[in-house]
């Protein structure tokens, strides 16, 4: 992998050089709504560029110099990509990463916002509040809690601490723990990529690397913060968490890619590895068994919530 342009700017937030890691493959409009919003909030954004053919590079290039773009050959997926911008943002010097997906839209002060709840709990990951972009002022996701479903029963899974359209303001004004973070304006100190590693591309190319990761900071006693006055903007419509529709040909068909295909979830797999790595042994096959059914009910459309569990 080469880099194209490597013109960078040393702007601080709150004295704390950070890094946004972005990875792309034909996303060329996201992305560029992604750095426009978040223009002045980060001291560099690390971009991989991974094969794109939809004129991205020349995106980059003309309307961004000061952007850090990787190369990459078209096989990265989300979890090389992520850790080929993450490696981009250490090499820069970055005291902080910030994991941005580009379909996310940082609003004014958000990242201010993570250094700020970084600075009272030092070495701490903090996460943004991630609202609808449809309905700015509603929830889409705040948090989640990994552990028992009910008291008793040997199933795990992920829960969510607030339900999707929840009111934004009806959330405490203080930071708050939550057992996972995803890519969507997720503050990361560079020591704790240094001591505990980046995201697993061997097991997890595409899903489930960032609940892999929270989860192993978990175990290593790294905290992780859901920081409300942090507020980004995601679409939910291309997020890939839309309950199923169609016909039942074709909800089937989307159910098998998502049980089967990288691309679309690899869910079989990924929830096997997760659970085999991070559930007690009694816990496994109960939690793998619900999981999967549970998210098969909903692209079958035989469940309306799509949010609770959570599906990778």
């Amino acid at each position: 992998m080469t880099r194209a342009t490597s013109a960078r700017a040393e702007g601080r937030i709150r004295g704390r050089k950070v890094g946004a890691a972005i990875a792309v493959h034909n996303g060329r409009d996201v992305l560029e709504r992604c750095l426009r919003a978040g223009a002045g909030q980060w001291s560099v954004a690390c971009v991989l560029d991974d094969g794109s053919t939809d004129g991205t590079a020349e995106l980059l290039a003309r309307e961004f110099p000061e952007v850090i773009r990787v190369a990459g050959d078209g096989n990265q997926w989300w979890t090389g990509g992520t850790n080929r911008a993450i490696e981009a943002c250490l090499l820069a010097g970055c005291d902080d990463v910030l994991l941005l997906n580009p379909d996310v839209v940082v609003l004014p002060g958000a990242v201010e916002a993570l250094v700020e709840a970084a600075e009272r709990e030092p070495g701490c990951v903090m996460a943004s509040l991630v609202l609808d972009l449809d309905r700015p002022s509603r929830v889409w996701w705040a948090g989640s809690r990994f552990g028992p479903l009910v008291p008793g029963l040997p199933v795990l899974a992920s829960r969510y601490l607030y339900p999707a359209g929840t009111p934004a303001d009806a959330l405490p004004e203080a930071p708050y723990a939550t057992d996972e973070a995803h890519g969507r304006a997720v503050l990361v100190p560079a020591r704790v990529f240094r001591q505990h590693g980046l995201f697993d591309e061997g097991t997890f190319p595409h899903y489930g690397a960032d609940v892999d990761f929270s989860m192993r900071l978990r175990r290593a006693g790294v905290g992780i913060r859901v920081v409300p006055a942090a507020r980004v903007l995601l679409s939910t419509s291309t997020s890939g968490m839309a309950p199923g529709s169609g016909g039942l040909r074709a909800r089937s068909k989307k159910l098998r890619r998502y049980l089967r295909e990288q691309r679309h979830g690899d869910a079989a797999r990924v929830w096997w590895e997760l659970l085999r790595r991070h559930a007690p042994a009694w816990a496994l096959l109960p939690s793998y068994a619900f999981i999967l059914g549970l998210n098969s009910a909903r692209i079958l459309g035989l469940r309306r919530s799509s949010r609770d569990p959570e599906a990778p």
